[in-house]
């Protein structure tokens, strides 16, 4: 049997609940020797425990200790430089200690992110591409990798064997470059037996924005329907808010137009989800990786039960299209308006729809069962 290395570019147990459901479901069906996952220490991701059915190292952790107890971890020059140096040269070592065993046993490698070093492994060595991001953006890649880094880019990219992407068009983009990888669509869905059929417990519409704020994710928009909706829709907003749009998040708070939860696990935030009804989703379409999103909070929402709005973006038309899951606009004041228009059974209605389409399709289980099935031959 294979062990199974999990490779992470996020600490797991926030935005990112499909990779612990793998590990889980691989667990579940003893097809691996032993599971293992390698996550990077994220100051505002801190470590709690998952699930004892694998083994998790943090890299760099115990460099963020030391850093606090020297007095360091306030240290702008040492977060953003010494210690983010070191703790890639920690992430790449660990790699290719993995590189290397691979020559001793067989391995499947699972992983979020691209990297030369991946193609040091054995070609005895099965890999599952997770085509989460579109990383050249996210990373302002600009110059071209070495003839080294691109050679060994080139031998992963041949010998990769599975591909999944939560988008049609991210699946796409991919498939150039994975060329002999088999691969799947599993749009960012959540497990069903995580979720119970939801139970309305407020009258009013409670409206949830669970994410980040930033100018990626239309900052302004999201902020200016809460100054505009009318008394009686609260608004809740839970996630990390970029520098510039603290003051007037905190401006909005005071004035009682929306309440703020700070950034919460996903446990804390599942008991959110569960007191509010409508679901506010917000892109834009300024990147691919933005325009061609997949966002977990939109099918989180679905399963619970929640009415979902959105503004104006190509993938997000695109799943509305498909799924008609709720409302899209594009300015703030027509949607606010939207929310106070809408009639509160109706609303319910499309949720109560929403939590079907959960159940009988858009669910963990259902998305990979191909997946699993092409896995369990060659584990």
């Amino acid at each position: 049997m294979r062990t199974l290395i999990f490779f992470s570019n996020v600490t797991l147990g926030y935005g990112s609940p499909k990779y612990i459901y793998f590990m889980e479901k691989a667990y579940s069906l003893k097809i691996f020797k032993e599971i293992i996952s390698y996550e990077p220490y994220e100051k505002q991701r801190p470590f709690f425990e998952l699930s004892k059915n694998f083994k998790r190292s943090i890299i760099g952790q115990g460099l963020a200790n030391l850093a606090g107890k020297l007095g360091l971890s306030k240290s702008y020059r040492f977060e953003q430089h010494i210690k983010k140096n070191i703790q890639s040269f920690l992430h790449s070592f660990v790699i290719i200690k993995s590189a290397l065993l691979s020559y001793c046993g067989p391995l499947f490698i699972v992983t979020t992110f691209e990297s030369p070093l991946f193609g040091l492994f054995s070609k005895n060595t099965i890999f599952l591409q997770n085509f989460s991001e579109i990383w050249e953006e996210i990373d302002n890649i600009s110059t071209k990798p070495s003839r080294c880094s691109s050679f060994l880019l080139n031998r992963y990219y041949v010998n990769a064997s599975y591909l999944v992407a939560p988008q049609e068009d991210r699946l796409a983009i991919a498939a150039t470059r994975y060329v002999n990888s088999k691969g799947y669509l599993i749009h960012n869905v959540p497990r069903y037996t995580d979720f119970e059929k939801p139970v309305l417990t407020t009258d009013k519409k409670r409206i949830l924005y669970q994410g980040r704020v930033s100018d990626d994710s239309l900052g302004s928009k999201i902020l200016e329907l809460a100054e505009n909706l009318p008394e009686d829709v609260e608004f809740h907003l839970a996630g990390l808010v970029n520098k510039n749009y603290v003051e007037k998040v905190e401006d909005l708070r005071e004035k009682g137009k929306l309440t703020y939860h700070g950034y919460l696990d996903w446990r804390s935030l599942d008991a959110l989800r569960k007191t509010c009804n409508i679901g506010l989703v917000s892109w834009s379409d300024n990147t691919l990786n933005t325009k061609y999103c997949a966002p977990n909070k939109l099918y989180e929402y679905i399963s619970s039960g929640m009415y979902v709005i959105c503004f104006d973006n190509y993938s997000l038309k695109k799943l509305n299209q498909q799924f008609d899951f709720g409302f899209i606009c594009g300015i703030p004041k027509e949607l606010a308006e939207h929310v106070k228009e809408i009639c509160f059974e109706k609303m319910l209605c499309k949720g109560e729809e929403n939590y079907q389409l959960f159940k009988n399709e858009l669910n963990y289980e259902n998305q990979t069962k191909q997946l699993f099935l092409d896995i369990y031959p060659v584990s």
